[in-house]
């Protein structure tokens, strides 16, 4: 049980670090649409 427990952990990790991620990503890339948007 704790060796499942242990890797559901680490799936989970793995899920939030990835969201993270693509959220950051979504972000800078709505930064570079405003900015190219405003200088245009």
């Amino acid at each position: 049980m704790k060796a499942g427990l242990n890797v559901v952990e680490k799936l989970f990790n793995l899920m939030n670090i990835f969201e993270g991620y693509i959220r950051n990503y979504r972000r800078l890339n709505l930064y570079q649409s405003t900015n190219r948007s405003m200088f245009t």
